[in-house]
């Protein structure tokens, strides 16, 4: 959300930088986001998608607040273990992941990849001892202006044939995961997605393959830039409402998140904009 101040306050944020135009970051009101939206989602990990926003303040802020990492090339990891951030706190999630990117982010340390195809699957098998993997599976949400299961996913119906390929190759796929689309105007589609990964949890046990053991509901949450901010807790309900039906002792949740709960820790200043407001 971007807040509309009155002019004699443009002077507080116009004394914090040298040029305009700017953006001020603040860490409190980051906590705060973490806080509001771990609090929506109890018991679910998060992850923050280093992508949308890699400036080294805010990576600590989220660090320091025990944040996990969703990273998708090798410059994001060497940032964050430029914070301190050890790679065990890190899931690699690009969709087209070359083999010196995977070798590079094996040798760091990195053990989770997310893969939306055998094709993908396939370039893991050299690292099958040591790494674990997530299949993304395809989701539309009609809600959503931003369609991304084009670019992220399988369809939902080809999960068991990939997890066949996975099994004879002798990779581990433990974890499920689906990103629903950006801008999502509700969780609805989050909460359906949830729930046919969790009966298809039923179908790859009854099917005799390694069970899954966690669930990553993507992002795509909303992100208001004018107006009031998103009521996370009350936009998470659909999402708490299929949860309550996850084992707590056999699947653990992931949630990634990018911009939509810190970009409200940004200010804009502007010597210009700022001239002019009333």
């Amino acid at each position: 959300m971007i807040d509309v101040f009155p002019r004699e306050f443009a002077h507080t944020w116009l004394d914090l930088v040298e040029t305009t135009p700017s953006l001020v970051f603040d860490p409190e009101v980051c906590r705060q986001q973490w806080t509001d939206l771990s609090r929506a989602l109890p018991g679910v990990t998060l992850y923050y998608a280093v992508k949308s926003n890699p400036y080294p303040g805010l990576l600590q802020t989220i660090a320091d607040e025990a944040g996990c990492f969703d990273v998708a090339s090798a410059a994001e990891m060497k940032m964050l273990e430029q914070q301190g951030v050890h790679p065990s706190r890190m899931i690699h999630t690009h969709p087209i992941k070359t083999d010196v990117e995977i070798e590079k982010a094996v040798a760091a340390g990195v053990t989770t990849f997310v893969v939306d195809n055998v094709d993908e699957l396939w370039k893991l098998i050299p690292h099958r001892h040591a790494i674990r993997v997530m299949l993304r599976l395809s989701f539309i949400a009609p809600d959503a202006p931003i369609d991304l299961s084009r670019k992220f996913g399988a369809p939902p119906q080809d999960t068991l044939s990939i997890l066949d390929v996975a099994n004879d190759s002798g990779i581990r796929v433990d974890g499920l995961c689906f990103h629903v689309g950006s801008q999502a105007a509700t969780a609805n589609t989050h909460a359906d997605a949830l729930a046919v990964c969790l009966d298809l949890c039923q179908q790859i046990r009854a099917e005799g393959l390694p069970e899954i053991t966690r669930i990553d509901i993507g992002g795509g949450f909303p992100a208001h830039y004018l107006g009031e901010a998103v009521d996370l807790t009350a936009f998470c309900a659909p999402i708490r409402e299929v949860l309550a039906q996850v084992p707590d002792a056999k699947i653990q949740t992931q949630h990634h998140f990018s911009l939509f709960s810190i970009y409200r820790s940004f200010s804009f200043s502007n010597q210009m904009a700022n001239h002019h407001l009333s």
